[in-house]
Parts: structure tokens; sequence; C-alpha cells
């Protein structure tokens, strides 16, 4: 292959990624860069951030400080290489060309330079989705298109958060452009550019022959070296259909072209897999029970004992938090008497990032006690809340995939929630082993609600009605294999390999086939013993120890095979040569055991370090052999015992020969040091009388350095104060910018900005920018943007006024508005310029409110003033001069009002000064002597204080109410008039309101009942109705209220001698000027009397009747004489009247709306009634 080639095929691999940058984005940078490590990845990065023209760029130089990537100015026709960072010069474009980075120059009327839009274009054409763009904090939009670009390339496009931008705008816009695949803060940038290209390289390397689901399955696995394989099938699917349907796609096939298309993808499937749901205290019962289990557990512990605790598949911290609560709840004080470990593994990175950081919102704790809360959670802002710092620390975080990876032991509980049944019963069998070789005698497993132990019932014992269990101690040969990446079939790793089998001699054919077949396990060793390589299992002869995690295989080795293993690797090291034991004996479960190891060293060295292959040969004997044994252990067991002793110490001399060699050697060595010492210290002996010599000169410059020294150390103590100092001031100064910026940004109703000397906006903020954008406004005059020449002229004169020094303000009218401009000079350090600081607020409806004002003080001739207490000072006042009767307009005093006040006042209006001078507030009224006679004047006001509580200014109104006093005093008049006739009157006289309360009642019905007027207020007077009477009555009286109509009643009135008289009530409907119901004015009459007289005549009236009827009989035949004539004379009679009726009541229907003539009807219905009545009597008559 050329070098052209090569050349092309690199950057054919190589991913670009492009960060855009402007205000703001140097401090973002460094956090993107910080994640940044110095291993080279298979892309660089592009800086093109705006840099001002006028200065001499230094980001280069500051890049590389933070940076651990080598940092390089762009030269035009530079090659992009990998493991680099790229930064754009001043005073140029930057654009992207096949693997080269070309400088152009800028156009005529650039407004930023380097132009992102113009770099991210030409790198979703060159690089295409190998391309990343991201959109760091600056003023403006540019970048905007190009991430448009960059996404329509099928690239991966990143904008930073705008709550973590410095200045948000050129992220707002990104984002609103709905093209961007991730909003982030910087730091997270890494990871997340680091996921799309592992993605979209095993997207690149996916065999594309295989079905569409497979090959989804193995992106997947190559994305989070997970085997979903041993997932639940129906799990899977349900999850990638999911996604499908969000994405409206019909086929497998075609989701699988858009995971091609688009890597990003992979990541969302992976989370849409991986369903981390949970929560604190999930189930809050099982939990519970749960952490009773724990209290069981921890009282078999001691001071010192560790607690270990592992959670499965934790997700996002939840649940061993919950865990490390519960155990510190337990524990109380004495939690600091253990150590507690907590481990939270799952498989999914950025759901550990969050249990990690431990931040959680307030929805989330809503299954904790409020005590536990604020026991163990710090909150700032009431909705997001932090995990304490103890808790945090019994919380590790890991990635831990439980399907791949070897467990955590020695552990006294596991958490495995709603995990298990996303697993087949395979793995979940395996799972169960995993947990039961892990856990500690008695320890328990806590599981979800909708799982079970049923696929390992040996392994396990139920606690309880919860989902809890205990470890048996039922013996297990656990069978467990733990490797990173899925075990193949012999037939797929054929295939897999098919390629490189392709390019292999016999040679290598036949070396890899003796490296995977060979019959014996082995391992592949250092000169230090330390494991690199194993093959096969080795569980009957290494074993994990206790403790740190240690790979040597003398450690690791059974105790008995760990002489046999240093003596031959001691003999193979020396020779150079392959070396076997004897058969060795060991004890392994209570089993004897038979081994013959052989150590060879391999034939080349790698990086000039020799290694070794230990081979383990497994020595059965057969069944022959060991009778044979049996016999002689029988026959002469003493011979063969000896034998096998002499066998033994024949060995073990041997070993210990060489182990004498070894020392031997190394005591030679020692000599040969030895020797080198003596000669050094000789050497020594003579340097030190010359050091002596030289220490005492250096004892006395040594008390000269030590003042120096003294002098420096102060110097020092000084200089940290001053950088503590220097560091506060800084962050002062950084949170005033904060704060500074924040309220420029915020202003309500107005902006806040910056002029240059030719009056043109530099810098501009706040809320009452309305529909222009600060980036428009930037550069342009401001008295030129107001199109009324008279307005614009009037800022100018401010602008030119304030530039000489003199602060300004005016109102201006701008498009039907009014606003009030501010102006203060400031001279900028860095500039040494003048430059015109300016306030802009919207005065509209201020001013608005102003005119109605003005307009509602001429309406009510209200008169308006304020008073200065110290200075005794009145501004002058047109309306208060009038008032006051004084000719001409001037300042006033205060004798200028006492003096038209009218003497009688005076001292009133003193006094009830003197108490407003300690309430704050006066309202009272005095007279005006004007020569046109008296006034009454109504005095409001609000007195303001000084920090002694002393009156400094008054803000009064006066508001001439002499008509209002005229008219008051007559309606007085009037109400003392009624009152007089009232309590003269010989009858009863009530009066309510418009909601039917009594308001007026006179002395006639307080002597009666002798009750008080505030008695039979309101509904009081009902108290002395008869109990009887009182229903039937209030019901007729709040009929006529509804109807607004005359009321009459009779009812019993409890006399104050505790009798009953009986009165008749009436009354009439009262209404206002507008017509409006304003209650009853009516009349009580006492018609004991006339009740009395009534009865007895009704009683003389019965026995005029028993009189009568004596004579009824008389008449009897009388009458029958007259039916007849009667009933012809009543019909005669009755017909008229009918039509007198009739026509009556047709009159009443058209007079309705004439009061009068309606009485006057209703007194014709009333005598045609009596007639009838008559004529119907004369025919009962005729009938008696």
């Amino acid at each position: 292959m050329t070098k052209k080639e090569t050349k092309v095929s690199q950057v054919d691999e190589l991913y670009v990624v492009g960060v855009g940058a402007s205000a703001g984005g140097l401090e973002a940078i460094t956090k993107l860069l910080s994640k940044f490590n110095g291993a080279p990845r298979d892309f660089c990065l592009v800086v093109a951030m705006h840099i001002s023209p006028k200065y001499k760029s230094e980001l280069t130089a500051i890049l590389n400080k933070r940076s651990k990537w080598p940092v390089i100015t762009v030269e035009s026709n530079q090659a992009l290489g990998k493991g680099q960072i790229y930064v754009t010069p001043q005073n140029s474009n930057v654009h992207v060309e096949g693997g080269y980075l070309m400088l152009d120059p800028l156009p005529p009327n650039y407004l930023t330079a380097p132009s992102i839009d113009y770099f991210f274009t030409s790198l979703a054409k060159s690089i295409k989705n190998r391309a990343v763009g991201i959109v760091l904090s600056g003023f403006g939009k540019d970048g905007s298109m190009g991430i448009t670009e960059i996404k329509k390339n099928n690239g991966f496009t990143i904008a930073q958060n705008p709550d973590t931008a410095e200045h948000s705008d050129m992220p707002k816009a990104a984002i609103k452009t709905q093209m961007v695949d991730m909003i982030i803060s910087p730091a997270q940038m890494f990871d997340e550019i680091s996921h799309f290209i592992s993605n979209s390289k095993a997207i690149a390397t996916s065999p594309p022959k295989k079905k569409s689901i497979e090959a989804i399955f193995d992106l997947l696995e190559k994305r989070s070296g997970t085997d979903f394989s041993q997932y639940k099938p129906t799990t899977i699917m349900r999850r990638i259909n999911h996604r499908m349907s969000a994405l409206q796609m019909n086929s497998l096939s075609e989701y699988y072209e858009l995971i091609k298309e688009s890597p990003r993808e992979l990541d969302y499937l992976f989370e849409s897999v991986l369903i981390g749901v949970t929560e604190f205290y999930r189930d809050v019962e099982a939990f519970g029970n749960f952490k009773k289990q724990l209290e069981q557990m921890l009282i078999e512990k001691s001071t010192g004992d560790h607690i270990r605790i592992w959670c499965v598949g934790c997700a996002t911290g939840e649940e061993p938090y919950s865990v490390a609560i519960a155990l510190h709840e337990i524990l109380g004080p004495k939690v600091n008497h253990h150590q507690i470990q907590i481990f939270a593994s799952d498989i999914d990175e950025r759901a550990l990032n969050f249990g990690r950081k431990g931040i959680y919102k307030k929805e989330s704790l809503n299954n904790l006690e409020e005590k536990l809360v604020s026991k163990y959670f710090e909150t700032n802002d009431e909705i997001h809340y932090k995990i304490t710092k103890q808790l945090k620390q019994c919380v590790l975080f890991t990635r831990h995939d439980i399907s791949n990876d070897p467990p955590f032991f020695k552990l006294d509980a596991i958490v495995c929630r709603n995990l298990l049944i996303y697993f087949n019963n395979d793995l979940q069998k395996r799972t169960f082993q995993i947990f039961h070789y892990g856990l500690q005698p008695q320890g328990i497993l806590f599981l979800g609600k909708s799982e079970s132990v049923g696929v390992a019932e040996d392994l396990f014992d139920k606690l309880g009605t919860h989902k809890i269990f205990r470890k048996t101690n039922s013996s297990l040969n656990y069978q467990l294999r733990f490797s990173r990446m899925r075990r193949k079939t012999e037939k797929e790793l054929m295939n897999s390999n098919k390629n490189e089998i392709q390019n292999m001699t016999i040679v290598d054919v036949a070396k890899e086939t003796l490296f995977h077949k060979y019959d014996h396990p082995f391992v592949i060793i250092d000169d230090q013993a330390e494991i690199k390589q194993v093959s096969r299992s080795l569980r009957n002869y290494l074993e994990i120890s206790e403790g740190a995690m240690n790979a040597n295989l003398y450690k690791m080795a059974n105790i008995e095979l760990t002489t046999v293993l240093k003596a031959l690797h001691a003999q193979v090291k020396k020779t150079k040569l392959p070396h076997s034991s004897h058969i060795v004996k060991f004890n392994l479960y209570d089993h004897p055991h038979y081994v013959k190891i052989k150590i060879t060293p391999l034939l080349y060295t790698v990086d000039d370090q020799q290694y070794y292959l230990v081979a383990f040969i497994k020595i059965t004997p057969d069944e022959q052999l060991l009778e044979l044994q049996k016999k002689l252990e029988t026959i002469d067991f003493v011979d063969l015992r000896i034998k096998e002793l002499e066998d033994e110490l024949a060995t073990k001399s041997e070993y210990l020969e060489i182990f004498t060699e070894e020392l031997e050697s190394t005591n030679e060595e020692l000599q040969a040091i030895n020797e080198e010492l003596l000669s050094a210290n000789e050497e020594l002996k003579s340097s030190n009388e010359e050091l002596e010599t030289g220490n005492e000169e250096l004892q006395s410059a040594n008390e000269e350095l030590n003042s120096a020294n003294n002098e420096l150390k102060l110097m020092n103590e000084q200089m940290i104060a001053k950088e503590g100092e220097l560091k506060n001031e800084k962050n002062k100064s950084q949170r005033n910018e904060l704060i500074y910026r924040t309220i420029a940004e915020n202003i309500p109703n107005g902006t806040v900005g910056i002029l240059n000397e030719k009056f043109e906006v530099e810098y501009v903020a706040g809320k009452g920018l309305d529909e222009l954008q600060a980036e428009d406004m930037i550069g342009k005059s401001m008295p030129e943007m107001n199109p009324s020449k008279a307005e614009s002229d009037r800022i100018k004169k401010l602008c030119q006024k304030t530039l000489k020094g003199k602060p300004g303000q005016i109102e201006v009218r701008y498009k039907n508005r009014y606003y009030a401009i501010q102006t203060v000079p400031i001279t900028l350090t860095f500039e040494n310029k003048i430059k015109i600081l300016y306030l802009v607020q919207e005065t509209t409806e201020a001013k608005t409110n102003s005119m109605k004002l003005d307009s509602a003080l001429k309406a009510t001739k209200l008169v308006v003033f304020e008073y200065n207490f110290e200075k005794d000072f009145i501004s002058p006042n047109k309306e208060l001069c009038q008032l006051l009767d004084i000719g001409k307009i001037k300042p006033l005093s205060e004798a200028d009002i006492l003096k038209n006040i009218h003497p009688e006042d005076i001292q009133k209006g003193k006094e009830l000064l003197k108490k407003a001078s300690k309430t704050g507030r006066i309202d009272y009224e005095v007279r005006l002597q004007q020569s046109e006679g008296i006034r009454h004047i109504r005095v409001k006001g609000k007195i303001i204080f000084d920090a002694q509580k002393k009156p400094l200014n008054g803000i009064f109104t006066l508001l001439d109410i002499t008509d209002d006093k005229k008219l008051l005093n007559q309606v007085k008049e009037s109400e003392e008039r009624f009152k007089t006739i009232a309590e003269s009157a010989p009858v009863t006289i009530w009066i309510t309101d418009k909601d039917n309360n009594c308001t007026y009642i006179n002395k006639t019905w307080l002597q009666y009942t002798g009750s008080s007027l505030k008695e039979c207020l309101n509904d009081g007077w009902l108290q002395f109705i008869h109990p009887e009477d009182r229903g039937k009555s209030m019901k007729k009286f709040l009929e006529a209220s509804r109807l607004r109509t005359n009321f009459e009643s009779e009812y019993r009135v409890r006399k104050e001698d505790g009798t009953y008289g009986w009165f008749l009530n009436r009354a009439q409907p009262i209404f206002d000027k507008d017509g409006e119901f304003d209650g009853f004015i009516g009349t009580n009459i006492d018609i004991t009397d006339q009740k009395e007289f009534t009865n007895a005549l009704e009683k003389k009236v019965n026995e005029r009747t028993s009189d009568l009827k004596n004579s009824h009989d008389k008449l009897m035949k009388v009458n029958l004489n007259l039916e007849e004539y009667a009933h012809i004379t009543s019909h005669d009679l009755q017909e008229p009247i009918r039509k007198i009726r009739t026509f009556n009541s047709m009159l009443k229907n058209e007079i309705e709306n004439n009061a009068p003539a309606v009485k006057l009807a209703d007194k014709i219905e009333n005598s045609a009634a009596r007639m009838a009545s008559l004529v119907n009597d004369i025919l009962e008559y005729s009938k008696v």
C-alpha cells in the first residue's frame, strides 16, 4: 500500500469533532477538555472560537496548559490527525477539505471571525457521518445553520445546556433548529462522543449477511459488552418494538438501517432495553420486612465487623441509598463501629453516574418520612435533594454485568429486585448460584414481588410472606465461568475466524490447535510468577485468597503445591529448559488428588520479558492401582510408607539443593556487594573529613540562610495572605459580574447598555428589548434608531452632554410609547475611554396613569402637596394657593396655612398633627376663612420618618367638602324631624334595610315590650312575637320583600308583663332615587280592643244563631214559595254580573301599568263579586 493510500485510509476512519464557541466559551472548552486523557483516540478536535481581530490570540497556549492532548494552531493545508486539538487563528475562516484544514481570508462585511456556520458546513460535506458538531456558550446565532448541515449528513450534534452557559444565545439558537441530539454540560460531552464513535464502529464492523434481529443483538453487545441473548426474547423484542412504534417503523430491517445511518439510536435502544424503574423504599411494606431481617442479622455482628451488601441492578441508586438509610436507622450512633460497604452495580454507566452524584428531585422522595428526608438529604431550593456525605461514603457504584463478571463475596445480604424477571431460566439459575456463592452462611437475599427462587429452590429458604430468602447450607459444586464476551459455538467461532484462517500457514494452525485443544489446564507466568494468561479450569489447583486481589501464582496455588511450584520455577529459570515435578498428592475437600506439574519457558520473549507455561497434569490412578495400594497397605504398609517417605525426602533434598545453590549464588553476590561497600566506606571517610571542613563554612552560611529564610517565610506568609485576598476579590468580582449580568438581563420593562463615543450600541441587555434582538442593535447609533427627528435630536443632545461628564435624564416617545432614558459617563479601565452607560425603561403605563391622575385631580378638585418638616417648606402649588386665597403662586410655610384656618380649629389641628407624628397618618376636617366665607376642608396625609422616628416629609391632600357639609346638615335635619314625629306617634313605626334587617323602631314598641333598641335591631324584634304567629308572619314578610309589595299581617306581641296583645302590622317598600329597593317602612297598631270586641260579638252572634235556628222551620214553608221566584230572579241578575266581571277582567289586562285604574277595576271586581254573592245568598235564602 502506498503512503498516499495509507493517508486516505486513515482519513476515512478519522472522526472530527468541531467545537463552536464565543463569549464565555473558554470556560466551557476547559471543562470539555478536562475529560480528555493522554491516550490517542480515533478522533481529533477543531476549535472555532470567535476571537477579536485587534488582539493577539493566546488560546492555543491556554488550552495547552489545560489539556493532555497536544494543541496546535491551524495553518493552511493542515493535515488532520488522531488525538490532536486544532485551534483556528484570528482574522481567518477555516474549512475542511478531504483530510485537511484550509484557511480562508475573511469576507468584507463579516460579523464574527471565524464563522462557525462556514466551518460546520464544510465539516458536514467533507466528513459526513463521522462529523460531530458542538455549540458552546456565546452571543448570537452562529453555528445553528452548521449544526443543521451536520445533522442532515447523519453526524452527531451537541449543544451546551443553556443553564450551564455563561451566554446562552448560541446554544439556544442551535436547540431551536431541533437538529440537536443532546443538550448537556461540557463535562459530559467526552463520554457521549466516545459512545457515538464506538457505536458507529460497531455498526461499521457488523457482519452484513446476518438477519436484522441478530445484527441488532450484536450491535447491542458491542455497545454494552452485555450478551442480551440470555435475556427473555419477548422482553427484548417488546422494547425494540416500542422503539419502532415511537419512530413509526414497520420492519426490523428498516430499523436496522436507521441504526446504521444514526449510531446515536443504539444509545436510545440500550436505554429502552434497560428499564430503570426504581424508587426510595420501593414497596414500603416489603422493605420494612427486609429492614427487620437486617436488624436480626446485625445483632450477631461485633464491633469492627464488616457489613457487606450488594445491590444488583441498582439503576440510579435509590435502592442502595435506601439500604444505607435503613442501616443508619438501625445502628444509630453505633454506625461508626462497623465498616459498611454497599456495592451498587448496574450495566448502565449513565445511571451509575447519576447515582454517584446522589441528587434527586423532591417527587422521588414521596415514600420517605419527612424526618428521614431532613436527616439524610440536603437541599438549597426545595426541589433538588442531595444525599449527605456520610451516607454517600457507604455506597460504592460500579459497572458490573451479572452474566459475565465475577461476583462480590463474603456478603451479608444481596438486594436484586425486578431484574431476574428479564432473564431466561438458564441465566436465572446461574445467577442464583452466583448469589449463593457470594453470600456468607445465613446470608439474606431480597427479591422483587414478581420474582421467586423456583429454578434454584435448594439454594435458598423463604423467610416470611415477602420475597426475602436465606442461604441454605447445601453443598454445591459451583460451575461458574466469567468472561467479558459471550461464549461461541465452534461453528460460530470458525465462521468468525474464517478470513483469518485462510491467511494462516499449517504451522500457525497447528499452534492454534495446540493452544486451544491442549488437554491440561495451564497458566502463563512471568519471572515473578505473576499470572498473565489462563487456559481451562484451574479451580482444583488455584483459589482466590482473602484480602486484596493478588494474581501471583504462589499466592493463589494450593498450599501443598506452593513449594513444588517455587522449586520447579527456580530450576527452569536457571537452566532455561522445561522441567517436570514428580506426582504430587494433595487434599481438596477432604479427598486426595494427584497432579504432575510441568513448567516450560516460552520460545520467544515479549518486550524483552521471559514468560513460562505452567501445566497442571491431573493424574487419575486406575482401579487396579488403587486395589494394589489397598493390598500393600495391609501387607507391607511400613515398607511402602518408608519408600514413599524416601522418595519424598529425595525430592526435598533435590529442592533443598536447588535452594542452596540459589542461596550460595546470592551469598556470593552479597559478598561482592559487601566488598564494594567497604571500599565505598573508606572513600566516604575521606569525604567526611572534607565535609567536616566544608560543614563549618556551611554552618556560617546556614545562619545567613536561616535569617534570609525567615525573611522569605514572612514574605511567603504575606504573599499567601495576599493571594487569599486576591482570590476572595476574584470570587467577589465573579459574583458581582454574575449579579450585574443577571440584573442587566432581567431588568423588567427596560434595557441597560453601553454606547461608544459615536453613540453606537456596544452592549445591550434586558427584558425590554421587545421584538428587537440584542445582536440586531449592536453597532447601531442609538439616536438614529428613533424615527422622530425631534426625539432623535433630544437623545443626541443628552449623549453629548453625558460625554462631557454630566449625567442626564429625558423622557422620549417611540412608536406611541413613552420611555425614560438615564445616562451616566463611565470610563472602562482597560480601554481608558469615556463611554455612556444608559438605562431605558418604558414609562407608558406610568405616563398614562399620570395623565389620568391629573385629570382625576382636576375633576375632583383635590389638592395634593408635599411638606418638608425640617425646612418648613412647601413647593409652589397653584391649586393650594387658590384654595388658601393667596393671589401669588409662591413657596409656602406652615404659618401661611395656619393663618387661614378658623381660630376654633387651630388647636384641634395641632393636637391631631401631634398625634399623627406618632402614627404616621392624619385624617381630620378644618374650616378655612376665605373672602367668600367659611369653607370646610378634609385633610388626609402620610408622614415619612427617619431612623430616629423624626418626621422628615409629609404627603397631604386637601378636599373642599363645603357642599357635602351643607347636604349632610340638611339630611341630619330631615332625620331629626322624622325621629321627632316617629317618637311622638301613638303607633309603632319601624324601618328595615334591603336585607330585611330592622334598622329603626320607635319608643312606642320599646315601651310596650319593655325592651331596648339594641335588643330589637336586625331580627331581635321577632323574640316578642307569639311562637304560633312568628313563622306565618315572617313568611308573609319575606314574600312581600321578594315581590317588593305592600305587606299586612296580624300577630300577637308579648307585653312587658308577659301577656300578649294583638297588633296589625302594615308596611310598604322604600325605593332609592335610582328605583332600587331599599327596605320597608311600616307601622304596628295595637288592635287588642278590636279583637276583644270581635270575640264578644261572635259570642253574641252564636247565641242569636241558636234562636234563629228555631225560627228556621217556621220559615221553610215560606221559602218554598219564594224558591221558584228567587231562582228566576237570580238567573236574570247573574247574567249582567258575569258580563260586568268579564269586561272588567279584559279592562284590567289593558290598564295593568296604570295603578290608579287597576285599583278602580279591583273595586268593580269586588262590588261585582259581592253582588254575585248577594244573588247567590238570595237564591240560597229562597231555599231555606
